[in-house]
């Protein structure tokens, strides 16, 4: 109704066939006990507590991006692809993309107001104690990059083994250096307050504070 009168530059017709789509389709995470019902009826895999899903970005003529298209079922059926073959794709686009987006909260702050200051820590500091923001290029369903175990192995060796990630959004996620196990609950209430205050319902991701393992090479669950 909005846009009425509008034409939208999409050819629907590309979208039908896998050999025009498939540059375009890429993964997000979204918190699966709450989607529960919508998995029944899209392609999707686990993580944690958390579900891989697919989506594809509409572009038009001049390769702009004009929205996306939650892929289900019946779109898999139409290409003749299988989940497996989607993960795949997805994850190669995520990086065809470029490198995933990671840095202290204080350069974000820095790079949107030049101007602002921040307190200098005199003494030694016996840690890092900073605030890391993780996310893609995009700046969209970029909480996805903790799926790439390069990038993962990429965070640990600048702020080290045992960094904790904190789910923000579906947008991005939040990294912190390695705490010590007495803090994870009081983190997992953090998240929890953030989610319910400030964090619209269709963008939550997870109540859960997650911790990597170098060893293992992957992200759990600890609070």
């Amino acid at each position: 109704m909005k846009n009425d009168g509008e034409t939208l530059d999409f050819d629907i017709a590309g979208f039908k066939k896998w050999e025009t789509v498939w540059g375009n389709v890429y993964a997000k995470l979204i918190n699966a006990e709450q989607n529960k019902e919508l998995l029944g009826r899209i392609p999707h895999r686990n993580f944690m507590d958390l579900a891989v899903v697919y989506y594809a970005v509409a572009r038009d003529h001049a390769q702009k991006d004009i929205g996306t298209i939650l892929i289900y079922n019946g779109h898999m059926e139409m290409w003749g692809q299988e989940e497996e073959n989607l993960y795949r794709t997805a994850m190669m686009n995520m990086r065809a993309d470029g490198e995933a987006e990671f840095a202290a909260v204080e350069t974000i702050i820095k790079h949107m107001e030049p101007d602002i200051t921040f307190p200098s820590v005199s003494g030694n500091v016996p840690r890092d104690t900073r605030m890391y923001i993780l996310t893609n290029r995009r700046k969209c369903f970029g909480a996805a990059e903790i799926l790439d175990k390069k990038i993962l192995r990429m965070i640990a060796d600048k702020i080290g083994d045992g960094f904790l990630v904190l789910p923000s959004s579906v947008h991005e996620t939040v990294v912190l250096p390695p705490r010590d196990e007495s803090e994870y609950e009081r983190l997992a209430d953090m998240v929890r307050v953030v989610n319910d205050t400030q964090v619209d319902v269709e963008e939550r991701l997870s109540y859960h504070v997650y911790a990597y393992s170098r060893d293992e090479e992957a992200l759990r669950i600890v609070a």
